[in-house]
């Protein structure tokens, strides 16, 4: 990819992350829980995440997002409510690939899409291949969903994070 291209694409998130401080949030109805918090490297597994918002909000276009840390989160996710570190996992996730999280909507700037049914349910699954690279071990994942804005592209409620560590 060339720098233009990175570049170009970076900048809407730059303008966004710079506006986020200044604006409130709303009050969510989306939860998220997970059935397991830890998973081996060598011999892989799977976490299912079970994701639930009010019947009258499953089409607000969710997403899933998750990075490595939540001790130093990125303000614009925070002004949502939800605390995620910038790290490359999330630029990966917030630039439409799935990351390890299988089930969602691939594609979509921003994370995601959530595939929630009309009664507001949806299952997702965070997917560790056998034989992970070592330097995978002892890192946490975490992964939480949010919805923006159709007017301001800002988040404008998020969940908590759901976290899974890596051991050996």
């Amino acid at each position: 990819m060339s720098m233009i291209v990175a570049a170009s694409r970076s900048l809407p998130l730059v303008l966004l992350f710079a506006f986020a401080p200044s604006l409130h949030a709303q009050n969510c109805t989306g939860t998220i829980a997970a059935n397991i918090n830890s998973v081996s490297v060598s011999t892989g597994g799977v976490q299912l995440i079970d994701l639930t918002v009010a019947p009258s909000q499953f089409d607000l276009q969710w997403q899933i997002i998750g990075s490595f840390g939540t001790n130093t989160p990125t303000p614009w996710f925070s002004y949502g409510g939800l605390n995620l570190n910038l790290d490359r996992y999330m630029f990966r996730m917030l630039n439409g690939h799935g990351g390890f999280v299988h089930g969602a909507i691939n594609g979509y700037i921003g994370g995601p899409l959530i595939p929630f049914n009309t009664a507001g349910q949806a299952q997702l699954q965070v997917v560790i291949p056998q034989g992970l690279s070592s330097h995978f071990i002892g890192k946490t994942l975490h992964h939480g969903m949010y919805y923006t804005s159709q007017i301001s592209l800002l988040p404008t409620c998020g969940t908590p994070t759901v976290a899974l560590t890596l051991l050996p």
